[in-house]
């Protein structure tokens, strides 16, 4: 990989040795790392019209994530790949702490209905088309991520897109789509709504206790389930789960009313917005909040 400057150099350095540090159960070599960094910086020169420079993708990149996808695209160690991907089945939704696939589902029955067979196929099928795409000699979505937005919502929407764009080439078959499932997954916002969001959540996380800091970094950062939580704490699952419900009750409470009827939001639809704003923006409020980062997971090996 040939780079410019001799900071950018450093930089990656750097970050090779962290992201070692955050999966060390999931080795990348340094040719490997190489060949991810120029295939993200591509995907996002590609994406924005212009070169991307790898200072400026660092600056935005989320590296739990990114890592997670390379080490699930890499072809040098296949244990480590299986091991991804089996990490990334497993994961959960930001904020709602509900698994990836039972999101999947949920997603498959707004297209499919009461179809078992369809929502099953589609769930269990969407892996592979996912790596390896629909044509013999294509790349599958997974190789467009570059590692700059939070990966389980990036892979709903490429999920949703796919099951839309499918149902709509086979109308007979599926027929018609139910009008919600069409919406776009965003919508442009100004600028001033996204950041009332951002603010908003960034006072609901300075409001929570230590030991709801601890939970939530233990479902959000360290990817643990709620049974998982409840065994570090020593608690019940029940309390877990009320704990859980009680956080996702607040945060709602306090970022919901985004317009609040004001000229900022004009039209816009306030679900949208709310739920827009969620999916483009919690996960880098999350990543930058010092009290989550500073959490380590406590003696429990993720997965095991």
């Amino acid at each position: 990989m040939t780079m410019t400057r001799e900071d950018d150099r450093e930089k990656l350095a750097i970050l090779y040795h962290l992201g070692r540090m955050t999966w060390p159960d999931l080795p990348l070599s340094h040719a490997e790392f190489e060949r991810q960094v120029t295939r993200s910086l591509e995907v996002g020169g590609g994406r924005e019209g212009n070169p991307v420079s790898a200072s400026s993708w660092m600056d935005r990149l989320r590296l739990r994530d990114w890592w997670l996808a390379a080490a699930c695209l890499q072809r040098e160690d296949p244990p480590c790949r299986e091991k991804a991907w089996t990490r990334l089945v497993a994961g959960t939704v930001p904020v709602t702490g509900r698994l990836l696939t039972d999101s999947l589902m949920e997603k498959a029955r707004q297209i499919y209905g009461a179809d078992e067979e369809a929502r099953d196929r589609a769930v269990s099928g969407f892996w592979g088309l996912l790596l390896a795409g629909q044509a013999e000699k294509s790349r599958g979505p997974l190789e467009r991520y570059d590692g700059t937005s939070p990966l389980i919502p990036w892979i709903l929407t490429v999920f949703h897109n796919q099951l839309v764009d499918g149902t709509r080439k086979r109308p007979k078959e599926h027929g018609e789509i139910p009008p919600e499932t069409t919406r776009p997954e965003r919508i442009d916002l100004p600028e001033a709504v996204v950041r009332r969001f951002v603010d908003r959540a960034e006072q609901w996380l300075a409001s929570l206790s230590d030991s709801e800091v601890l939970t939530l970094a233990l479902v959000w950062c360290h990817g643990l389930t709620q049974r998982q939580v409840a065994e570090v704490l020593g608690k019940h699952e029940s309390n877990t789960s009320r704990d859980l419900r009680r956080m996702r009750d607040s945060f709602r409470l306090m970022t919901r009313e985004l317009t609040d009827g004001d000229e900022i939001g004009g039209d816009l639809d306030q679900d949208e917005v709310w739920e827009t704003c969620l999916m483009r923006e919690m996960g880098h409020v999350l990543a930058a909040n010092e009290r989550l980062r500073a959490i380590p997971l406590p003696g429990v090996v993720v997965g095991s």
